[in-house]
């Protein structure tokens, strides 16, 4: 259940018992005929008791979730400086005189499989279809990855644009970036417990595409309120694609999908 619905279940749970219960007692002792000053010393009783009961037991798993605390392998400490580093290294520079398109996927939350599964599925997409193998990127936030992905941070994000922006012509080549995850005005959500990570946001992320020298760009941005980074992404050279406007949500976001709703509207 959704985590908001926690903090009231045990009152609407206290609220529908102590409903019956009454409801009981009042019944038979209306049909025993017992006097109304006792009926509502029975009611009132039977109030304090069962309130204090509800009490003693709201704590109880059925009220709450049960945490499950992340942890992060020895072996994915030391093994994600070496899969950042040799997903940059895969990265061929362009050729001269010629187009080239360059594919850089963010995936954002780690703990839902869409994300992951949206971006791989894409960048195969662009590997195959627009001839992007040798100049495609991953970084992927999910629980299950750590020792087979290179993860998305700011940082790794900063390093990847800049890697790209080394690598191709800013004259001539293209570079489509796209992001899925959870969103919300004006973020991205990079999430990927145990670390703690910044949230992705427009302002930083024209920054670091600037820096980049990347000059031709096409961004997709796959997540609730993503509308919101329109303004601050667009430019002459820069093509801006969301999946919902500033304000309103995206749908699809769920760990029995491959793909989100826009996802699989847009690429397939």
């Amino acid at each position: 259940m959704p985590n908001w619905s926690y903090s009231f279940l045990p009152v609407l749970f206290l609220v529908l018992f102590l409903w019956q219960t009454l409801a009981l007692l009042w019944i038979f002792s209306r049909r025993l005929r017992i006097p109304w000053w006792e009926r509502i010393i029975v009611l009132v009783g039977a109030v304090a008791l069962l309130t204090i009961w509800q009490r003693n037991v709201a704590d109880q798993p059925i009220f709450k979730q049960i945490p499950v605390e992340p942890v992060l392998e020895e072996a994915a400490l030391y093994q994600q400086p070496r899969l950042l580093q040799q997903a940059l290294d895969s990265i061929d520079p362009s050729i001269d005189g010629k187009t080239d398109w360059y594919f850089m996927g963010v995936a954002g939350f780690s703990d839902q499989n869409v994300f992951r599964s949206e971006i791989n599925k894409v960048r195969e997409l662009f590997d195959v279809r627009f001839g992007t193998s040798g100049h495609s990127l991953s970084l992927i936030n999910n629980t299950y990855s750590w020792l087979d992905e290179p993860i998305a941070t700011k940082t790794s994000i900063l390093r990847g644009l800049k890697k790209i922006g080394q690598q191709m012509n800013a004259d001539e080549d293209v570079l489509f970036l796209t992001l899925s995850s959870h969103g919300n005005q004006d973020i991205v959500q990079l999430a990927n417990p145990p670390l703690a990570m910044d949230n992705l946001d427009a302002t930083w992320l024209r920054d670091a595409l600037d820096a980049s020298g990347i000059r031709w760009r096409v961004i997709v941005v796959s997540a609730c309120y993503s509308g919101s980074f329109i303004d601050e992404l667009a430019s002459p050279t820069t093509v801006v694609i969301t999946a919902s406007a500033a304000d309103k949500a995206s749908f699809g976001c769920t760990n029995t999908a491959e793909m989100t709703y826009f996802g699989q509207a847009f690429f397939c």
